[in-house]
């Protein structure tokens, strides 16, 4: 196999651990090769990761047998976020956001509905759904059919809208979310976001 076929092979999720790491030599040049599903690790790990990597290089190259310390674990940050969630500063949150969000609940305007671009102005609608059981199990198949997430079905779907409805092919959807809420998280490897 060569490094992009090694990249570029779909997770089995289902019985394969979600990272794979080889060692490739090209060119008298060893490369060491780590794929991650971003099932286990968002993008703010990533670089993380590579700095825990280097740091352990050097280390082993000088000889070096300290351990990399300091770093929170990704099971305190799951253990402080379930605490969060049972806690009277969730429901304070949820309440301030409500109150903060209150005004923004109207519908957005289209671009195709724009006359002038000078007369725009942003305005959100929030709208929640429920899907029925035999459509959310054709999305589940779906999404591990092409080995990506319910979520990024759901987002194309939008987005197709978005575009079929606007005139518009030029659709951009964000999902701001690190799930990293103090100094100490800046440290944890791990999926966070949510």
């Amino acid at each position: 196999k060569n490094i992009n076929e090694f990249a570029n092979y779909p997770f089995d999720l289902g019985s394969k651990l979600p990272i794979r790491v080889a060692r490739f030599v090209v060119d008298d040049n060893n490369y060491l090769v780590l794929v991650v599903h971003h099932i286990v690790i968002d993008y703010l790990s990533y670089q993380i990761l590579l700095e825990d990597l280097a740091e352990i290089y050097v280390n082993i190259i000088e000889g070096n047998t300290k351990p990399t310390t300091g770093k929170r674990m990704y099971e305190e940050n799951i253990y402080r976020g379930q605490q969060y969630l049972i806690s009277d500063k969730k429901n304070e949150d949820l309440k301030y956001w409500k109150m903060a969000l209150q005004d923004l609940n109207r519908q957005e305007m289209l671009p195709s509905e724009i006359s002038s671009i000078d007369h725009y102005h942003s305005s959100y609608h929030f709208m929640s759904f429920n899907v029925e059981p035999g459509i959310k199990k054709k999305i589940d198949q779906a999404s591990k059919a092409h080995g990506v997430t319910p979520y990024s079905i759901f987002l194309t779907v939008i987005n197709l809208l978005q575009a079929y409805y606007s005139g518009n092919l030029d659709v951009v959807t964000g999902s701001p979310a690190t799930g990293r809420y103090s100094i100490s998280d800046l440290s944890v490897v791990g999926f966070l976001a949510n």
